[in-house]
């Protein structure tokens, strides 16, 4: 994990001085001093969860468990112990989620997760999966909403990027306790609407809902 870190490091100071590319990371005051936690993190470019991993050096990502049977990828994120589940949803998939972060969670580690599932181009939203809440309501850890406005600069599987810079914030944690409708209201109007803002966007458009 540390050789991961060092290596985000290494591609934020590329992407800034070949790409013209800064990402400044706001509200990290919001983190809690010490695992085990979640972020729940819009979701806008391939390079948002490279910028997280070099800000939050021990995170364990939960990504597609497709990744796994990358030969190279795939052996590195099993070696880093990253969570790596079926994205479909359903309750097998909600049951292996929990199996496999409760090792994180055991050992303190923050967990990284993207509610929606996919990336998104900036301005839009997709159905948030109630995994995230399930690993909220499971482990009883406070969850850290992640805006961005990243896919700006760097578009979702775009070759041209857009030189300047973008915005990682962490917003005030939800603390547990919540049940699943008012949870999941507020985690995706909290992370839409600042997501919005920072993209210079006045309106989010309809309630998110979620599967």
């Amino acid at each position: 994990m540390k050789g991961a870190n060092l290596w985000a490091k290494g591609c934020l100071w590329l992407l800034k001085w070949i790409g013209g590319i800064s990402i400044k990371f706001d509200g990290k005051r919001h983190l809690p001093k010490s695992g085990p936690y979640l972020i729940a993190a819009k979701h806008q470019s391939e390079v948002d969860g490279i910028a997280i991993l070099a800000t939050i050096p021990n995170v364990a990502t939960i990504a597609m468990q497709e990744l796994g049977r990358y030969p190279v990828i795939g052996r590195l994120m099993k070696k880093m112990q990253m969570i790596l589940v079926d994205s479909d949803g359903g309750v097998k998939s909600q049951n292996s989620l929990t199996i496999r972060a409760d090792k994180a969670v055991s050992s303190r580690r923050p967990i990284l997760i993207y509610p929606e599932g996919r990336l998104v181009p900036v301005g839009e939203k997709s159905n948030y999966k109630s995994g995230i809440y399930h690993l909220y309501d499971d482990f009883s850890l406070p969850v850290v909403p992640v805006a961005t406005n990243i896919g700006l600069r760097w578009p979702q599987r775009k070759f041209r990027k857009q030189p300047g810079t973008a915005t990682i914030e962490f917003l005030p944690p939800i603390l547990p306790g919540l049940e699943k409708q008012e949870f999941m209201e507020l985690l995706s109007t909290r992370v839409e609407s600042r997501s919005n803002e920072l993209a210079g966007l006045t309106s989010v458009g309809k309630e998110l809902s979620y599967v």
